[in-house]
Parts: structure tokens; sequence; C-alpha cells
């Protein structure tokens, strides 16, 4: 017969001395022929009972022992160990499995299918469990191993919404699931980041294992191979930084980029999707780091084209013109030249345009100075934005072509410019007449670049009076424009950094100007100042900029009439150099605004500088003004641009 020690589930040998046996004993043995006759009955009784009696308990309790040994099995082979087969009966392949278990785990090495292995084994699995749920957003309380309520609650949570059978029970099984779908995770995102995991099923098979450990070394993490909920956090944290800096550098404001999806972060990531047609969950996804690197890469095409570089279509595509723009760029800008794009070679392409997506373009005590250094950034022109100029000009953009501009000013007049402002208009009509003009060259050409410091070209100009319409004439010029060194210069709307472009041209009309100087800030993507020399004037005739309001031609009123007042809050109130920042979910827009400088206007009234900033486009762009008041209780109001409304007149006059 054999007896099973429950606590150490081990088989052992019976005692070598019986419980009858020790009865008999204790029985007088003086007592003749009745004494042996009544310990043999005894002995004989005893023998029937634990035949009879006890085997099926025998029995029962040997299954326990199987059934112990294997959960043990299950629960090894889950963490990767070989046991052989899971049959509940513990040979050698079990033994060496357990024994290399205990070692790794700083557990005593007996090799032991013990009933405290099975327990320790148990514990782990539930801490396991809570540690993967914790990882997942859950609340299973602490990571002690023990399935308390909030455990329980955690687990029928996650079942519930894994549509799984929902038993709130931490067993092996539910362990195990978790496991593959953290498995799948790592896998996921490795194959996301261009690294091969093998397929991704949720199995950690040698590909896999290889796919982390050369990963693990790239960020610096200790190379073990195993696709751990740490490791899956790591990633999941590291993809959410992602989001954060593409939307970051894109002009959104995600908050830090530290790795945790927030409200910031989670609200950048709405106003994105809202923008891109995307569905609008606000949630970080391995979809979302693909569509964000697409426009990344776009971003990247059209800084690269916009400093004279060859990247071919913005369309998102890295493809062979893009590398080798990159390249030529990253070798002039001292980069590693690797022909990628990447968030680093964003990074420095902004840096150096002196753009950061998160601060406004401008810096400085004092007076603030609206600028970047992009200075071959070409004009930009949004539908609706209106430009005023000192001389009293006022114009709005009816429409925008791929490299021309539809204006109509505030007398009703009609123009089309190129998109390239140094080049004549391309037609305009006035109650005095209407004219044409040609250019014999590529009008993308005549920006004047770094690269192309000058150029000429020729320009036919077809005039045809108002009171003669069947006589127009036709002249030819030659124009010639080249690029000066940077300068800061004040004008109406505040102070800026500008690339003065210098413009000649031969046989000018009379009274017309043989020298036109543009100085183009960056920051506004158009001119601010421009200065005329004519024939026989002692200076030149200059127009400066006073406002450009942005557009919005599409917005409900209630939405115009809270920027408006956020504007007038911020003059009354704002330091020189403060902060402010505005945002309506209803269109899709934001800016950040600042109070830029202050000095006393025509009959010592009071002026402001200020600047709004568009924050939610891949290039942020400045719209500087100044508004003025006449009396405390006045609001704000911008010369020559509301002088319906009562503003002071033209504060530069020639």
């Amino acid at each position: 017969m054999f007896d099973i020690d429950l606590k150490n589930a081990q088989i052992t040998e019976p005692p070598t001395e019986s419980g009858s046996d020790a009865a008999c004993r204790s029985m007088p043995r003086k007592q003749g022929g009745l004494a042996r006759l009544t310990r043999l009955a005894v002995v004989v009784l005893a023998a029937g009972v634990m035949a009879f009696g006890t085997a099926p308990a025998t029995e029962a309790l040997a299954q326990q022992s199987v059934d112990v040994v294997k959960s043990i099995q299950g629960a090894l082979a889950a963490r990767g160990y070989d046991v052989g087969q899971i049959n509940g009966f513990a040979g050698s392949e079990t033994t060496a499995a357990i024994r290399a278990y205990q070692e790794r785990a700083g557990l005593p090495v007996d090799g032991k299918a013990s009933r405290a292995l099975f327990e320790h084994l148990k514990r782990e699995t539930v801490r396991a469990i809570q540690l993967s749920l914790s990882a997942r957003g859950y609340d299973p309380g602490p990571a002690d191993g023990l399935p308390g309520h909030k455990t329980t609650r955690a687990i029928r949570l996650y079942q519930a919404q894994a549509r799984l059978r929902v038993d709130g029970e931490a067993t092996q099984a539910l362990a195990n699931h978790l496991r593959r779908e953290t498995v799948a995770t790592v896998q996921r995102m490795l194959t996301e980041r261009g690294y091969d995991p093998g397929p991704v099923d949720g199995f950690a098979g040698r590909k896999t294992s290889a796919a982390i450990s050369e990963y693990q070394a790239m960020v610096g993490l200790p190379a073990d191979g195993e696709a751990t909920d740490a490791l899956a956090d790591h990633m999941l944290r590291e993809m959410v930084k992602s989001v954060q800096r593409m939307l970051a550098v894109l002009g959104y404001d995600a908050g830090t980029i530290d790795g945790l999806a927030g409200s910031k972060t989670k609200s950048a990531i709405e106003e994105y999707q809202r923008r891109a047609g995307l569905d609008v969950d606000g949630e970080p996804s391995l979809e979302l780091v693909e569509h964000l690197t697409r426009e990344t890469v776009k971003s990247a095409q059209r800084l690269l084209a916009a400093r004279g570089y060859d990247p071919g279509p913005a369309d998102g595509y890295p493809g062979r013109k893009t590398a080798a723009a990159i390249r030529d760029y990253q070798t002039r800008a001292g980069l590693p030249v690797d022909g990628k794009v990447s968030l680093i070679l964003l990074e420095h392409l902004n840096a150096s345009a002196g753009i950061s997506a998160r601060d406004a373009p401008y810096a400085g005590p004092g007076d603030v100075v609206i600028g970047y250094q992009r200075d071959e950034f070409e004009p930009v022109y949004e539908v609706s934005d209106t430009f005023a100029y000192s001389d009293g000009r006022v114009e709005t953009i009816l429409r925008v072509g791929s490299d021309r501009v539809w204006w109509r000013t505030r007398a009703g007049d009609s123009l089309t410019t190129h998109r390239n402002f140094i080049l004549p208009r391309i037609a305009w009509q006035t109650a005095t007449g209407s004219g044409e003009a040609t250019v014999d060259m590529n009008a993308d050409d005549a920006w004047p670049s770094s690269r192309r410091k000058a150029v000429s070209f020729g320009v036919s100009v077809f005039w045809t009076p108002a009171d003669a319409p069947g006589t127009a004439t036709k002249s030819t010029e030659t124009w010639g424009c080249r690029r000066k060194g940077g300068e800061r210069i004040s004008v109406a709307a505040g102070v800026f950094e500008t690339i003065p472009v210098v413009c000649k041209r031969s046989n000018p009309p009379p009274a017309a100007w043989h020298t036109r100087v543009w100085y183009y800030a960056p920051a506004v993507r158009h001119y601010v100042r421009r200065d005329d020399l004519l024939h026989g004037d002692d200076g030149p005739y200059r127009i400066e900029l006073v406002a450009i309001r942005p557009g919005g031609h599409d917005w409900p009123p209630a939405v115009r009439a809270g920027l408006e007042q956020r504007v007038q809050d911020m003059l009354e109130n704002g330091e020189i150099g403060s902060e402010g920042r505005w945002r309506s979910t209803a269109v899709g827009e934001a800016f950040v605004m600042k109070a830029t400088g202050e000095f006393e206007g025509p009959d010592g009234v009071p002026c402001r500088t200020y600047v709004l900033v568009r924050s939610q486009t891949p290039d942020p762009r400045a719209y500087p003004a100044v508004a003025c008041r006449s009396r405390e209780s006045d609001p704000w109001l911008v010369p020559v641009l509301d002088q319906d409304k009562g503003a002071v007149g033209p504060l530069v006059t020639n």
C-alpha cells in the first residue's frame, strides 16, 4: 500500500507499523487466548476497513497529484520550457524543465513537481495576468499574485471587451491568451518598424526573438529577445511619442512628447483626424502612424522643394528623387547622409527655418521680431485672406490656383497675379482700362532662391484704355531681379526679418518705376514693404503692410466674432510678448496670438502690433497687424482695414 502526502504531492512508503498493531500493543498481554483472539479480531477488522473504506479516497488523491503535475507542466510549457508531454507524469523532461525554472526563479532546485511549486506557479500566473491587465489600462490592484476582487473585476472587464467567456477566473488559459496578444502586438509593431519577426501570429518563435533582440539593441535595451508586456509597453509608448512628434511637426499641439496619450494628445489626434477625413476617435494607433508618416513625408518633400531641391511630387512616398534630394540636403547641412525621411530630418528642416511647431514664429524682448530664417520658402496664399497697405489699398483673395492668385480690391477692381509676386500682374481691370502681361520664362524659375540669386526675363505688356477698347498698345521690357542679404525692418504691422529682392527693368513707361525693392518676410509668406524708385524722384515711393487678416469665408459669424473678441482681450490685457491661444473645433482652426509691440500713432493715439499664427497647418503662417484706438472705451481697430468703423487713417503716406 501507498499513502499520498498532499502537502508535498509526493508518493511515499507507508509507516512500518499500522494503527491496528499499535491498538493491539496497547491491550494487556496477560489475558491468554481471549486476548490473542481479540487482537486477531481487531487486526482483521482494521484490515477490512482499510481495504474497503479508503480505496476511493486513495484514487482521488492520486488523481489530484496527476492534476497538479499537469498544471505544473502546462504552466512551464507556457513559459517556454520543454516538459515533454503534458500528461501528469513527471518524467525526465519535466524534471529537467522544473530544475531549469527553479534555478531561473531563484527557488531551491530539486526538480520535484511539488504542491509548493504548483502554488508558486499559480501565483506567478495571477501576477502575470495582473501585470498584463495593468499594461492594458485596467485596474487589477497590486501585482501580488492574489486574485482579489479588483483582479476579478478587471478580468471580467477584459474578458467582456475581448469577447471571451466572462468568468473572472485568473487561469493559465487567460494568461496564455494575454501572452499571445502581447506577442502579436510586439510582432505587429516590429513589422511596422521594418523588422522581420515572421508572421503576426502571437507565437514567439526564433524569427520573433531575433527581431526583438535586434530592436532592443538598436534602442539601447538589454537584448534578451523576450516579447514581454514591458517591451510591448515600451514600443507602445514609442509609438505614441512618434504620433506626438509627427503631430508637432505638422503644427498640432499634442502636449509634452512623453509617450502618454493624455487629453492634449487625444485632442490633437482628433483635430488631425477631422481635418484628414479619418474616423475620429482620438486614439493613437499603427494606422494613424502610417497616415501621419505619409503626411510627414509630404511635408519633407514640400520643405525640400521650397529650398530649391527636387524631391519629385509631394505625394507622401519617398522615391528615388526624394532620397536623392534628402542626401543632397543632408550633405549640405552636415547631417548623417542616409537619404531617408525621418523626424530628425523634419525637425532639422524646420529648425533651420526657425520654425518650432508649438512656438509662434517670433522671439526677443520688447518689440518682438517676426521672422523665420526660411528665406527660400515661396509665397503662400489662402482664399479670403485680406491684405491692407499703408497707401489705403485693401486686397482680398478670391481664388488660388497652382501658379496664380485672383484678387478683388476694396474699390471693386479685379486682379490676377502670379503666386510669385515679383512678376508683373497677369491681368487687371480698373476704371481707366484693362491690361495684360506675359512673361517669357517659367514663372516658378523667377523666384530668386539662394541657389539662383539673380534672374532675368522678358515682359510684354498689353494695355487697352477704357475709352478706346479697340486700341491696345504693347510694350516690351527686360526685368532683372536679384536677392540681397537678410535685413530686419520695421513697418506698420511690426518688426520683421526680411529678404530684400531688387528688381530693375529696362524701358519703363514714363513716371513708372525703374527700380523696385520687395521686402519679403518668410514668416508671412508675403512682402511687408515695397519701395519704388521713379525717374526724377529724390526718394522711394514706399508702401508698407498694415495687416493681414486670416480668411474664414465659410466660418459661422459666431466663430469669427469669437476670434475677434479674443484678439480684443489680448490687445487690452496682454503684456508685450505674452502669448494667448484660440481654437475652434467647429471650423477646425487654431491660432497662437501675441502682442509684439506698442507705439503712438497719428495724433498720439495708442497703437499695438500683434500677430496671429495659424498653427494647424504643416507650415505655420503668421498674420501680423497693427491696431489703434482713439479713446480708452473704444475697441482696438486696424487702420485701413477697419476704416468703415472709424479706425485712424494710413500710418505711412508718401
